[in-house]
């Protein structure tokens, strides 16, 4: 009788931190972001429709394939893994067998968001537990991460990003008196269907974490290097599985480093949105990837914590249930914090907007140069620096202090950040998205042909790639062009080729394609009618220029 109590006295901190990641996710995203049939949310951004869309290519795909994260009809030949449109394979593969069953349309990347706000509040609530026993301090430090900026951030633009609980689940594995064998192996695992920039984060947090416990306990060794070795080869076989390798290393190389570093300044450099405040640093981040603004009441704790760490007499101790191996561990995370700054910064080392120092890393571009936005690796130091900030808090004030001092800050900080909520609420409006394709021609051509190819494919945001992609996802076409994260170069250049044997006469146009010009010299579309037989139509609807191979002179079309 006595243990039902206690069970329940064990739910209430993970309920309330549940609750208020809920709550947060319900004020942000609206209801309308669970309703699995509401996609117009999707469409009105930047990044969010090469998601939702990659995702309604693939549940088209056929079950029994290898790899079995193949998109075909996403790229037709530059077709690649469904990991390279950001549509998290996990969710994807998940809801895959049962496609024929779901509605049209379907999406799942509302709720992988809230399941992101729950995960991010669950770890958060677990790394303070493992610093203090107190459940309001425990509940405060994992609003704290709930509300951090480069979390909520990610909700603007891409989605696979925002499982930053990825990190707090390594950091809390580090931080623990126990070593999480098999915690490690499933956090890789589903790191590798969800976002591979987390790879280099949790993977020298493992490291870390063997060598911090070898120290002072070398019988575990076998051990963890034998979870570390499972969590490698279970990496690879999953990322081989589902296709990441599908793309060349040339492929994989995107050197863009300097558009997306980070700053010797952002960890205190708010970008306006975040603050009401503190001023925006002049830096040069054109692309925001190298944001890790801490929030201005993480800021304000960590000048509180210093000083009272400066001027207390002792140590706290009540309020920490004795992590093993404090010293050690603090000085891993450090090495690791300042390792991944330094890499954050690529290869210009900035202050401000002055650049101090450059370097050359040619040797190791190989393994860097896959993570184009190389501000992102800064997202550890930043999980990091909030860690020790409570760390240091806990250790340096009386508990009431402590509860007091984490309460205002989090008021302010949340204060602080209003804009960016109100920001934030707006991505999630539901206005109804209409494509510019009207003319009845749109539907009948969706009829007769089952593929699209642009002259010429492009792997960018270019203005036709939104209309014309979703044209061919909502009729389940295939389309040679697509907004791709990366891409194999060899097979697009084969494709640029095929579609120039075409305007050169040395091959015809596919009787199940329909062609779209969107090159933006004439000549182009001048050789492409040319190449046009009586029985073809060639003519601008809707503001795109079309060649509809074997077309039916008696269509009607309301331009006719």
């Amino acid at each position: 009788m006595t243990s039902h109590p206690t069970n329940f006295a064990k739910l209430i901190v993970p309920g309330i931190v549940g609750a208020i990641a809920c709550v947060l996710f319900f004020a942000i995203c609206g209801w309308q972001a669970l309703n699995p049939v509401s996609t117009d949310w999707l469409m009105d951004n930047y990044d969010f429709p090469q998601h939702y869309m990659g995702w309604e290519f693939f549940r088209y795909a056929p079950l029994w394939q290898f790899p079995i994260g193949k998109n075909p009809l996403c790229g037709l030949d530059l077709s690649n893994s469904i990991v390279f449109t950001d549509s998290m394979p996990f969710y994807a593969l998940l809801l895959h067998p049962f496609h024929p069953y779901l509605p049209f349309p379907f999406q799942y990347f509302g709720t992988a968001i809230l399941i992101c706000f729950i995960a991010q509040g669950f770890f958060g609530m677990r790394i303070a537990q493992t610093m203090t026993q107190s459940r309001v301090a425990v509940v405060l430090i994992a609003t704290y991460f709930l509300v951090s900026p480069i979390f909520l951030w990610r909700l603007d633009c891409q989605i696979a990003a925002a499982n930053h609980w990825i990190i707090l689940a390594g950091l809390w594995f580090f931080m623990r008196p126990k070593f999480a064998r098999i915690g490690w192996v499933v956090l890789f695992f589903l790191t590798s269907l969800l976002n591979y920039y987390f790879f280099p984060m949790i993977g020298v947090l493992l490291c870390g974490d063997i060598a911090n416990r070898a120290i002072t306990d070398r019988r575990q060794l076998p051990q963890m290097l034998l979870t570390f070795t499972v969590a490698f080869v279970t990496t690879l076989l999953t990322l081989y599985v589902i296709g990441v390798f599908m793309i060349t290393s040339s492929g994989m190389q995107m050197p863009s480093h300097e558009l997306f570093r980070a700053n010797l300044v952002t960890p205190f450099d708010a970008e306006t949105l975040w603050t009401c405040f503190m001023p925006n640093l002049p830096t040069r981040n054109p692309y925001g990837e190298g944001f890790g603004y801490l929030g201005t009441g993480v800021i304000l704790l960590l000048l509180i914590g210093i000083a009272s760490r400066l001027f207390a007499k002792r140590s706290v101790v009540a309020n920490e249930p004795t992590p093993i191996n404090t010293k050690h561990s603090v000085i891993f995370l450090t090495i690791i914090a300042l390792f991944f700054w330094f890499i954050s910064l690529s290869y210009k080392i900035s202050f401000l907007q002055y650049n101090l120092a450059e370097y050359s890393y040619d040797n190791f571009r190989p393994l860097i140069a896959p993570f184009r936005a190389i501000g992102r690796l800064f997202w550890l130091p930043f999980y990091i620096i909030y860690v020790g900030v409570f760390a240091l808090l806990i250790r340096a004030l009386p508990h009431k202090a402590l509860v007091s001092v984490l309460s205002v800050a989090l008021m302010i900080q949340v204060a602080d950040m209003h804009k960016a909520f109100f920001f934030l609420r707006d991505v999630f409006h539901d206005d109804p998205y209409t494509s510019p394709l009207q003319d009845p021609f749109w539907n009948e051509a969706a009829k007769k042909y089952t593929k699209i190819r642009l002259f010429f494919p492009s792997t960018l945001r270019t203005p036709s790639w939104l209309p014309i992609s979703y044209y061919a996802c909502m009729n389940h076409m295939g389309i040679n062009s697509f907004r791709f994260a990366r891409f194999d170069r060899t097979i697009k250049e084969q494709e640029d080729n095929r579609l120039w044997e075409i305007l050169n006469g040395k091959r015809p146009y596919d009787s199940d394609t329909l062609y779209v010009f969107t090159h933006n010299n004439p000549k182009v579309w001048e050789a492409g009618c040319k190449r046009a037989s009586a029985n073809d139509l060639a003519r601008e609807i809707d503001g795109f220029k079309v060649v509809a191979p074997n077309w039916q002179t008696t269509t009607t079309l309301s331009n006719k």
